[in-house]
């Protein structure tokens, strides 16, 4: 087989036969898919002079599948049995060597074979059936325009080349004996078409040029300009130069100096002179400079301005410590909420004012911890002692709480040991809220409290008092 050297995309057909383990030995093999080569056999090629390179096998979606590097596909079972398709990689065909080795061996369960293939990579594209893949012939048939020239009477035959009288267009290098050239037409040589400085030093071109003079015709006023010949100076007759443009002048001399116009003069009429004038703005200034430095406050403006940027500085900083004490966790929003949290009730001269409406309240049944002895304990030893408490996520509840350590210690597993405690979270989504433990439960450690606006979870802690 022969395939151009540094050909691309090419699928190869190849032909499988039983080998004589096979159902019938020389026969067509058929059936066979890229896994019964890939698992347990292989697919490979080798360059002249190169190592045997192993090529991945994958499967094409038919036999008309565009091309995959490492296809593999049976072509037809029926009508063409034991042919197969395989895309072999552009690297096995590139260019710098003279033939390339393809083969592959199915796995050993499969008994069949496939004969070696020998593959010619030349650089003749016998595919060009111009100029054979040949780059230094022209591409281009025959006697064609730009193609070889192989008989008389082409589009660039024998003849053009034995009549010299043809040739029309190109770039001749050398000429020798040239006749029949033709008449040069008038202005066909022109300034543009010669090269500056392509006459220099090719003869004197002034000689035998005689009897001729150079003339020109000046404006009727030039004279007016009065040019001397030997300093080129310019001499302006005595007439009206309208619309003249004068360069800049560094010197005047010989010139009339402008009479004839009157000015208001800066100053006048109330003062004498400018001098004057300067004298009573001075004066005035100097009244302004005693008014505002003698003062009271200070012996000149500058103090005053030192005074009051420390006074100003003063201010700001107490400015910012109200600031901090006001914000969320400050002095003062501390002690207003614990103002709050104490719920009193004001009272002037020892009796209670008017209460017109009461938000939060607490109920309190002083009967119920009375009847408990539990709750009484409880209370009477705990009245003082706050603990701090976590959770636990699971079981919680808005009117449940499931305890996890109470003072770093695991909770209680006593039933209603923490009834009438009270719980005071202080972090997180129920910050600041406080509930009543009204039973528990040691098995599961739940707590049964009053209502919270969301369930505790293991993210939130508290105090119990």
């Amino acid at each position: 087989m022969i395939i151009t050297a540094g050909s691309t995309s090419v699928s190869l057909p190849t032909y499988f036969v039983d080998d004589d383990g096979g159902t019938a030995p020389g026969e067509p093999t058929t059936g066979l898919l890229f896994s019964d080569i890939e698992t347990g056999g292989s697919a490979s090629y080798q360059r002249q002079g190169a190592a045997r390179v192993d090529l991945t096998l994958i499967t094409l979606a038919s036999a008309s599948a565009a091309y995959a590097s490492g296809g593999f596909i049976l072509v037809d079972d029926t009508n063409m049995p034991g042919t197969y398709r395989v895309d072999y990689p552009d690297a096995a065909f590139a260019t710098g060597v003279d033939f390339v080795i393809i083969q592959m061996v199915a796995a050993s369960g499969k008994n069949t074979v496939m004969r070696p293939l020998l593959i010619d990579l030349t650089d003749v594209d016998l595919r060009d059936s111009v100029r054979g893949g040949m780059t230094a012939l022209p591409n281009a048939a025959a006697d064609a325009a730009g193609g070889l020239a192989t008989s008389v009477g082409g589009a660039t035959g024998i003849d053009d080349l034995a009549t010299p009288t043809n040739i029309t267009a190109g770039t001749i290098t050398t000429t020798t004996n040239l006749t029949n050239l033709p008449s040069i037409p008038v202005n066909w040589l022109t300034a543009a078409g010669i090269a500056a400085s392509a006459l220099n030093g090719k003869g004197d071109w002034n000689i035998g040029k005689t009897g001729y003079s150079l003339t020109q015709t000046f404006p009727t006023n030039f004279a007016d300009l009065s040019i001397t010949v030997t300093t080129g100076l310019v001499t302006l007759a005595g007439v009206t130069h309208t619309g003249a443009v004068i360069p800049t002048v560094t010197t005047l001399t010989g010139h009339t100096a402008q009479t004839g116009d009157s000015f208001t003069r800066l100053g006048a009429p109330a003062g004498a002179s400018i001098a004057a004038d300067l004298l009573v703005i001075d004066n005035f200034v100097d009244g302004i400079e005693t008014a505002v430095i003698t003062n009271a406050a200070g012996v000149d403006v500058a103090a005053d301005i030192i005074a009051l940027k420390a006074e100003t500085a003063l201010i700001v900083g107490d400015t910012g410590e109200l600031q901090t004490d006001w914000v969320n966790g400050g002095r003062l929003d501390l002690i207003l909420d614990a103002r709050m949290a104490e719920a009193s009730i004001s009272t002037t001269g020892g009796a209670v004012d008017t209460v017109t409406t009461v938000t939060n309240e607490v109920t309190a049944d002083i009967t119920k911890i009375s009847g408990s002895a539990i709750a009484a304990d409880n209370l009477e030893a705990h009245a003082l002692e706050t603990l701090a408490v976590t959770f636990t996520t699971a079981g919680g509840s808005t009117t449940a709480a499931v305890l996890n350590n109470v003072n770093g210690a695991a909770a209680s597993t006593t039933n209603d040991v923490y009834i009438g405690r009270i719980l005071v979270f202080n972090n997180s989504t129920l910050d600041h809220q406080i509930t009543e433990i009204t039973a528990y439960v040691g098995a599961t450690k739940t707590a049964t409290i009053t209502a919270v606006t969301t369930a505790p979870t293991s993210s939130h802690t508290a105090r119990m008092v």
